[in-house]
């Protein structure tokens, strides 16, 4: 069964140039710049946590990889207006099942449990001229953000 593209919009540690982008993101397909709705939040532990507005947030990341991903086909994206964005990048891969379970267990994103991130299927808007939006995952803090202790920035570090 072929299964469909992984998108994933990322902001900070997972970028190009940055520690985590080598390890996990090598073979990836695509990579364009991007921006969401939203925060940027940096923990006193030094990781940047997304913080989205939770009526924007599409759907919650489950154990069933391939059918978030099959999920993230199906759903459309919503365009909109924000107040406040977060710049990143749009990653694509083919490989969606291993890429989600080794990006999972990095940002500690466990379905169901207590979580320092979760992963959440979002609306991401890309920054290259015709522009367009597309749906993607990402991680966010499962928290509320005045639990948030941090600065706040729009782009990390």
């Amino acid at each position: 069964m072929r299964s469909e593209p992984l998108a994933l919009f990322v902001y900070g540690t997972l970028k190009r140039g940055f520690p985590n982008h080598k390890r996990f993101c090598a073979g990836v397909v695509d990579v364009l710049p991007a921006r969401v709705p939203g925060r940027l939040y940096v923990i006193p532990e030094g990781y940047p946590i997304l913080e989205v507005p939770t009526e924007l947030i599409l759907r919650t990341g489950t154990a069933d990889i391939l059918g978030d991903v099959a999920l993230q086909a199906r759903i459309k994206p919503v365009p909109m207006e924000a107040d406040a964005w977060v710049r990143g990048e749009l990653l694509t891969f083919k490989d969606p099942e291993p890429r989600l379970i080794a990006l999972d267990h990095l940002e500690d994103f466990r379905p169901g449990r207590k979580s320092l991130y979760v992963r959440v299927l979002v609306s991401v808007e890309l920054d290259q001229a015709g522009g367009g939006w597309r749906t993607a995952w990402t991680y966010v803090h499962p928290d509320e953000p005045l639990k948030l202790t941090a600065w706040k920035s729009e782009t990390w570090p």
